[in-house]
């Protein structure tokens, strides 16, 4: 994705707000019988960044064979975020 072209430049007493959380996470495929018990099913990870001000939402998405869920992957798609969407406020 390329927005930073897109986001016009703020003065820095200007002010954003985001907010950040996980979607439900879900085993993948997401099976309830007793078979499937005892049977470790894949996890997907939906991670969403929403920005208040310019009303728009970001969506990531993996499952466990890319990587586990951790927090090296919440702060990577924050600092993705922070650098193409710089809008110079604080």
């Amino acid at each position: 994705m390329s927005g930073s072209s897109n986001v016009p430049k703020k003065s820095k007493d200007t002010v954003d707000m985001i907010t950040f959380d996980f979607q439900q996470n879900l085993p993948t495929p997401n099976l309830h019988h007793n078979d499937m018990f005892y049977v470790h099913q894949m996890w997907t990870y939906n991670f969403g960044i929403h920005d208040c001000v310019a009303d728009q939402g970001h969506m990531f998405m993996w499952d466990e064979t890319i990587v586990k869920c951790c927090l090296s992957e919440v702060v990577s798609f924050l600092q993705w975020f922070f650098k193409e969407f710089n809008t110079g406020a604080r």
